[in-house]
């Protein structure tokens, strides 16, 4: 699906009407009558209720029928169980957009689910736009349409603005709105997606960015309803350079797909939110606090931080500590300034402050609030500092002079300048932002924003993915399997077929031919207990290692064939594998796992006995675009091993990236695998490849 761009009924409506509007306008009938009046809104509002005749001096007229024109959007705020019928008879009367602020449907039990779908079914045979059920509404005060019922709406009017906020929940939606009220933002839209049984987060996120007027767009997430369909709206806003931040909620639910394999233990649900995330350009929030310190900063300047260098003014040298140990935190630098620039600011400054960054100036503004400007400037110019932080703290005197000089840096600077008030005057940050100067209590903060400005400068979208190799041997082996978890021998049939590596050896049916698959191989070798039934062969101690003659490969032959035979009664045994050992390498990760929501995501981590604790991973949703696959492993926390660290060969770091685009060409081309897991996978040193010492795929038991 793609995200709909056809919203202009519901979210600029030249007609409204409300239906089961309501004398009250304190309630959610009366509400929107309320803010279509407040706001200015300039097209007709129609009160639809048969208990009255007029409210708040506007006929009210009995049915959607009765009414004199067709309107662009009907609000529905009726009890649930007569929505449908009143969503049926507008469609009838001719009105094709929806928003419907009634609750009791899915999230009230399986009576709520099954109006849930008889509503969606309502909306999909009509082709209608419907907000909701269980939605605070809709709110664009660019064109004055606000037909949100939050109170927070009433208590001070919101100035329209550039930016654009989409939320699953409607009370955030409210606390999005006072923040602008506070920080003195203004906003674009808001809307509510509820149920999201019409237009989803994706759909509302991707007309917002379409809109010349707004600047950048965020959104409140619970869940990803259509995973392409947010891409979709990602992309949007990155072509037209327009930043896009989400706040996740729910992070810390289990993965139901976590299931056998290490891949499945380590692909959680939110890591692939996460992955999905980063891959696409959206930046991610860590909390309420970073949603809207973020927003700010890109709704008050469109200025882009092209690199990590960081100056610092402050009056604290304390203050410049902590903003440059945050700074580092968040990935920046507070790099050393040209000689020029120090030269400048000495001849400037008392002779007891250095001019190195970060500077303090100490207490020359008390008495010289010009020098913020001054010394602002020159450190804003250094050819080695792409953004300037003006830190002030405790500031009593001069309040507006210091605000205005540093309001007055930002504007004659191409690079991005954002200000912290540590203490002091309320009037310097409301000045500050009314100038458009972002400006943060605290240098975390600051340092946070910065730290996000810099993702969304740097990042590079994912070129085109790489061409799916034949798999025509791949398909003829799973159109023999049965569904489930494959044995390992099963298992390396496949990869093999798709052109993965294998470590040398093959299944034997009983211990002198186990002892012949050594004596090819050659010593030293590993047995492993083969069935479908035992995924975790180490676990049921069917797994021996290192076994150095015919007479260790004998004795552990038995122990394992007798440890399955007690810790899986009933398996069925297809075998013992004998495995060559391989040494001199490094013990990786590979995995893909097929998420209900992105569809195929693939794992890289380092590997081996602390794979699950260690957790050091890194997650793409498929496909996987030009480069990905090595940028994989360069964000993996470990790639120091893999890239020379104390004395270590460098890693075969394409052998790797090619199993990992072979994994995802495997699963794009077969919906039925659900998982692949290869650990370990044993990565060479450059030049010499990689081989995987042990596999499990395991298929679908659904249709595919």
């Amino acid at each position: 699906m793609t995200a709909s761009s056809d919203l202009a009924k519901l979210l600029n409506p030249g007609s409204v009407a409300i239906i089961g509007a309501t004398p009250d306008l304190g309630r959610v009938g009366g509400r929107p009558i309320a803010y279509l009046k407040r706001y200015g809104f300039k097209g007709e509002i129609f009160p639809v209720n048969p208990k009255h005749r007029s409210i708040d001096g506007l006929t009210c007229y009995a049915a959607i029928e009765a009414l004199p024109l067709v309107p662009d959007m009907a609000i529905v705020a009726v009890p649930a169980p007569a929505v449908c019928s009143v969503v049926a008879a507008c469609q009838a009367f001719g009105v094709g957009a929806f928003t419907v602020y009634s609750s009791g449907f899915a999230e009230s039990g399986k009576d709520g689910a099954v109006l849930e779908r008889t509503l969606r079914a309502l909306v999909k045979r009509g082709g209608s736009i419907l907000c909701g059920p269980n939605s605070q509404g809709i709110a664009n005060f660019l064109d004055r349409a606000v037909a949100y019922f939050t109170s927070e709406l009433g208590r001070r009017d919101i100035a329209p603005g550039g930016i654009g906020f989409v939320s699953h929940s409607g009370v955030f939606g409210g606390i999005m709105a006072n923040e602008c009220i506070e920080r003195g933002l203004g906003l674009g839209y808001l809307v509510s997606t509820g149920n999201e049984a019409g237009i989803d987060f994706a759909d509302a996120a991707a007309y917002m960015a379409r809109d010349e007027r707004i600047g950048v767009v965020a959104g409140y997430l619970e869940g990803v309803r259509d995973a392409g369909k947010l891409r979709q709206a990602a992309e949007i806003a990155r072509q037209l350079d327009k930043p896009f931040i989400i706040l996740k909620a729910g992070r810390s639910a289990a993965s139901a797909a976590a299931a056998a394999s290490h891949t499945g233990a380590l692909a959680g649900a939110y890591d692939c939110h996460r992955a999905a995330f980063r891959q696409w350009g959206i930046l991610e929030a860590d909390n309420s606090d970073e949603l809207f310190d973020i927003v700010e900063a890109f709704a008050l300047t469109q200025k882009r931080l092209a690199g990590t260098g960081i100056g610092i003014l402050t009056n604290s040298g304390g203050i410049g500590v902590l903003c440059a140990d945050q700074l580092s935190a968040n990935g920046l630098e507070v790099p050393a300034f040209e000689s020029a620039t120090e030269t400048a600011l000495a001849a400037d400054m008392p002779p007891f402050v250095a001019p190195r960054n970060p500077v303090d100036i100490a207490l020359q503004a008390l008495d010289d609030p010009d020098c913020v400007t001054r010394h602002g400037a020159r450190i804003a110019a250094d050819g080695n500092i792409d953004a300037l932080l003006c830190f002030p703290g405790v500031i009593r005197r001069h309040v507006g002079e210091i605000a205005d000089a540093i309001a007055g840096v930002a504007a004659h600077s191409g690079k991005p300048v954002i200000a912290g008030w540590l203490g002091g005057e309320g009037e310097g940050p409301r000045r500050l932002r009314a100038a458009g100067v972002p400006a943060y209590p605290e240098p975390a903060r600051a340092a946070r924003v910065l730290g996000a400005m810099h993702r969304y400068a740097a990042f590079v979208a994912p070129g085109k993915a790489a061409a799916l190799p034949d798999m025509a041997s791949s398909r003829k082996i799973l159109a023999a399997a049965a569904p489930g978890a494959l044995s390992e021998s099963a298992s390396r049939e496949l990869l093999r077929s798709a052109g993965i590596a294998m470590a040398k050896g093959r299944l034997a049916s009983d211990v002198d031919g186990a002892a012949a698959i050594a004596a090819e191989i050659g010593y030293p070798v590993a047995l492993k207990i083969d069935s479908a039934d035992i995924p975790h062969k180490s676990e049921a101690g069917g797994v021996a290692l290192d076994l150095g003659s015919e007479a260790a490969l004998r004795r552990a032959y038995g122990e394992v064939l007798a440890n399955a035979a007690a810790r899986a009664p009933g398996a069925a045994i297809a075998g013992v594998g004998v495995y060559e050992m391989v040494f001199d390498a490094t013990e990786m990760i590979v995995g893909m796992r097929r998420d209900a929501i992105f569809g195929p995501v693939l794992l890289l981590g380092i590997g081996g006995l602390y794979a699950e604790i260690l957790a050091d991973k890194v997650l793409r949703v498929a496909p996987l675009g030009e480069g990905e696959a090595a940028a994989m492993a360069r964000e993996l926390k470990g790639f120091a091993i893999l890239d020379g660290a104390r004395g270590r060969p460098i890693a075969d770091i394409a052998a790797l990236a090619d199993i990992l685009e072979r994994l995802a060409a495997l699963a794009a081309a077969f919906p039925e695998i659900e998982e692949i897991d290869i650990n370990p996978l044993m990565l060479l040193p450059r030049g010499q490849g990689a081989v995987a010492a042990d596999a499990l795929v395991i298929l679908s038991r659904r249709p595919a």
